[in-house]
């Protein structure tokens, strides 16, 4: 595989984008986790129904990207199962808080309930430019082996094909940095550096609508509340609600230093938001406000290509002109 190279630490794991900009992972608290869902996520580029468990930033995600990784590292190495993938424990155990003590099922409930999440939640994902459609469970016949200390999994059909050499763009792919995501404390904050660090420089203007979907909250009713009413159960979160929660994701993101500035432009119901790795030293103030927006670049262009599709659909007649 041209595009990968082998990955060894935890720092630069290859992630579909598929998994990145959609809210297949989302925030999702302990009382949620053995809910299920059926949800469908649309926008410009990604189609994808999610049916299944509600997965999360803290275990199911980073898990998840350790185990591609393997499967990538497989392909490169040219084996000749690479969807059969095994990882060390003591990789799991020192990336997302297992205990590590005894050989119990018991002593890895986490990682047994993540395992059974993944195998359980089926995704149908259509490319909207491509329109190639790949559907699936992540993965399937888990197995922890505590003699030999790893996780062995298999992937399907799904992941073959959204890693296959001839239709995958290096695009396509971000390099993941789990170490810095299982650093972060927060459900919210962890899913929302997951889109957010997939961003180039000049990407620094997001709807909050868009915001509200890839981190779930669109879909999301009132029912996580702990103390829910049962007619409130389906209700949707408020606005107001949503934003609070992205607010306290990006002070969260500043305190890490993922985010170095944000600002909510709310008559445009938009989000700017500055990354620290782009803009280290930006300075306080309405300097934020002076950055070209990607979000009206693009309306631009789109304008300038309709006028000249009209232009060029226009009749021209040799003799008359």
């Amino acid at each position: 595989m041209e595009e990968f190279y082998r990955t060894t630490t935890l720092k630069n794991l290859p992630v579909h984008d598929v998994f990145n900009r959609t809210c297949i992972f989302e925030p999702v608290g302990k009382s949620n986790q053995a809910m299920t869902r059926t949800t469908e996520y649309v926008d410009t580029v990604y189609k994808v129904v999610i049916d299944g468990f509600h997965l999360n930033c803290s275990v199911d995600y980073p898990l998840f990207a350790m185990l591609v990784a393997q499967f990538v590292n497989n392909k490169i190495d040219d084996l000749d199962s690479p969807q059969v993938a095994t990882i060390p424990l003591n990789k799991i155990i020192e990336s997302i808080g297992v205990s590590g003590i005894g050989t119990r099922d018991a002593d890895f409930k986490k990682i047994y309930d993540s395992l059974a999440r993944l195998e359980n939640t089926k995704i149908s994902y259509t490319n909207q430019k491509s329109k190639l459609i790949f559907e699936g469970v992540l993965i399937k016949n888990s197995k922890l082996d505590f003699k030999n200390k790893s996780l062995t999994v298999t992937f399907t059909r799904l992941i073959l094909d959204l890693y296959d050499q001839k239709s995958l763009k290096k695009s396509e792919v971000s390099f993941m940095n789990i170490q810095e995501l299982t650093g972060i404390k927060t459900e919210s904050a962890k899913a929302l550096y997951r889109f957010i660090v997939t961003q180039n420089k000049d990407y620094i203007d997001f709807t909050f609508k868009r915001l509200s979907m890839v981190l779930g909250y669109h879909y999301r009713a009132v029912a996580g509340k702990k103390k829910a009413k049962q007619e409130e159960k389906t209700l949707p979160l408020k606005d107001s609600k949503k934003r609070e929660y992205l607010k306290a994701a990006l002070n969260k993101l500043i305190t890490h230093e993922v985010v170095s500035e944000f600002h909510y432009f709310e008559e445009l119901q938009r989000y700017r938001i500055l990354q620290k790795v782009f803009y280290p030293n930006f300075p306080k103030g309405k300097d934020i406000l002076a950055l070209e927006s990607n979000i009206e670049r693009i309306k631009q262009v789109k304008v300038k290509e309709n006028k000249l599709d009209q232009e060029e659909s226009f009749p021209f007649d040799l003799h008359k002109n």
